[in-house]
């Protein structure tokens, strides 16, 4: 698991514990989509499907993958209100160009999945990823629910000695971009929380 701590912090102190390389990206996905906008909406199902069926159809890493649980079990969390979706879309055309979820679970952690974007054409340069990475980042900060953004990413490792041994996780190292600088750089200053999973539950501990 890698964690973002999201409450006690504004987006500019945010923004500022970023390491040079994560400013860098942050300004190039904010100077090229100026024409976009995001939001919160409410549960879309067709919407949802759509970009699901889009994303396992998109290699990643060289190979295509498929989620882990359909669009029934996304129905069935939001009836529970453990889901928040978000878009991000034109502001002329009003058409949406990417598609974010994110799964609650107790305490104020947050679980995210992949944001999903069509991968083609002009959309490349604009690296949406990113874009709906850093506007979530910024949505959470200023939300009181969302104390905790899970990214996910290598074992059930404590998220103290996910720090310490980041490198041995590839798959998920961009993800480390979001991360402040001294976060990375401190890991014995962090806590020391570890996930506990129970079915499609997931509880975080502090050891």
């Amino acid at each position: 698991m890698i964690l973002l701590k999201t409450h006690g912090v504004t987006w500019d102190e945010y923004k500022s514990s970023l390491s040079g390389p994560s400013k860098k990206n942050l300004a190039y996905v904010q100077g090229h989509n100026k024409d976009l906008g995001y939001q919160e909406i409410i549960y879309d199902k067709e919407l949802v499907r759509k970009y699901m069926a889009m994303w396992e159809e998109q290699p990643i890493r060289g190979e295509k993958r498929q989620w882990a649980f359909n669009i029934h079990h996304i129905s069935s969390l939001d009836e529970g209100n453990e889901m928040r979706f978000f878009i991000g879309y034109d502001r002329h055309s009003q058409n949406t160009m990417a598609v974010h979820f994110i799964q609650k679970h107790p305490d104020g952690f947050w679980e995210c999945h992949p944001p999903m974007w069509n991968k083609t054409g002009v959309n490349k340069k604009r690296y949406l990823a990113k874009f709906m990475w850093f506007r979530l980042i910024k949505f959470a900060i200023s939300d009181k629910d969302i104390k905790w953004l899970d990214f996910g990413g290598g074992d059930d490792a404590s998220w103290r000695q996910m720090i310490k041994d980041r490198e041995q996780y590839p798959n998920p190292g961009y993800k480390w971009l979001y991360i402040p600088e001294d976060v990375k750089e401190n890991p014995e200053g962090q806590p020391d929380y570890t996930l506990i999973r129970d079915g499609w539950n997931r509880r975080y501990e502090e050891i």
